[in-house]
């Protein structure tokens, strides 16, 4: 398997050449950390200062609570003060209607009625007054209680941690960590081979730094001809022969599965029979053999050795196609071989 950075950067270290047999998580190569330490740190700051921001709308929302318990108070207050110069303005009212009558009957001096009237238009004066301090304080009330509502919709039904911001916060700081963590490319497990990552190159996302191959994950691609797969069914056993160790070292597999297509047919320059001048060729069609892995272990292999493959005929009842597996699950039995033998690659 390809072994790429999942962000872009530049290579710093490489801990491994070709042949290297590693183990899963060991440190491969490392890319330049400065800037996603720094852009993690900024995550980081704009968390807190989301935090903090939050907390004030919370606080807010306490001061809007209390504005409107002052406002409702300030109001009733007010209401208070108007009744009582309207009671003020009534008194005022009747005694200089009071003295009125009596002026017209000549019992007041003309200065007593212009007194009453004097104190007559202070009452008023007095209760406009009032009545525009019930006025203010029914808008300040609407205010406070316009603000309650405005804070109480960004903090209603969630938490500090819960909150849109905080959590668009924490995404980034995630987010952030996970591009300094991928700064450190870390092995599955395998052989080295390919490297070509160098210190000093800059690396993209999907840059081929060197390839894995796991020794336990082998399987070989047995390229049978068109004829010769009559007989051949999933699950069927299979002998194999390795030329790097001779006949003396024997695997043992089964048919895993069939290519949807010959091997012709996904070449780089497929052939194109259109013309008339066409001459048949028998084609190959790649089956996948599965390996038992403790022979594997005991004996590795390497990427597209040849391979010598016997499978067991016999028994024909198992499925030939992926779908017919997941329908019958019907194990097949190995038996006795028929000479279905060839020449494969290994892959």
């Amino acid at each position: 398997m390809q072994v790429t950075p999942q962000t872009t950067g530049t290579v710093v270290a490489v801990n491994v050449n070709n042949t290297d047999r590693v183990t899963k998580g060991q440190l491969l190569a490392q890319l330049d950390e400065t800037d996603a330490k720094v852009s993690l740190q900024s995550a980081e700051a704009a968390l807190a200062d989301a935090v903090r921001s939050v907390r004030g709308l919370y606080a807010s929302t306490s001061q809007s609570d209390a504005g409107i318990v002052q406002a409702s108070a300030d109001l009733n207050r007010a209401r208070h003060q108007a009744e009582q110069t309207e009671a003020q303005r009534r008194n005022a009212e009747d005694e200089y209607n009071r003295l009125a009558n009596l002026r017209k009957q000549k019992f007041v001096s003309v200065e007593s009625l212009n007194q009453a009237q004097t104190a007559l238009q202070a009452a008023d004066a007095s209760f406009a007054a009032a009545q525009s301090a019930v006025n203010a304080a029914k808008a300040a009330l609407q205010k406070a209680q316009a603000q309650q509502a405005g804070a109480a919709g960004q903090t209603e039904n969630t938490s500090i941690e819960g909150h849109p911001k905080v959590q668009a916060a924490a995404a980034q700081v995630r987010q952030a960590y996970l591009a300094l963590a991928r700064t450190r490319i870390l092995a599955v497990g395998g052989d080295v081979a390919q490297r070509s990552a160098q210190v000093g190159a800059r690396v993209a996302p999907g840059t081929a730094l060197m390839a894995i191959v796991p020794p336990e994950q082998m399987w070989v691609d047995a390229n049978f001809k068109e004829t010769q797969l009559d007989d051949v069914r999933i699950g069927q056993p299979v002998t194999l022969t390795s030329d790097l160790y001779g006949g003396a070292v024997q695997y043992h597999g089964k048919v895993a599965g069939f290519a949807a297509g010959t091997g012709s047919a996904f070449a780089l320059l497929p052939a194109q029979n259109a013309s008339g001048n066409w001459i048949k060729i028998v084609q190959r069609v790649p089956v996948r053999i599965e390996l038992e892995p403790e022979a594997v272990r005991q004996h590795p292999l390497r990427i597209g050795l040849s391979m010598r493959v016997v499978v067991d005929t016999h028994d024909r009842s198992g499925p030939s196609s992926p779908a017919a597996v997941v329908r019958t699950r019907r194990p097949s039995a190995a038996r006795t071989c028929s000479p279905n033998r060839h020449n494969r690659r290994m892959r």
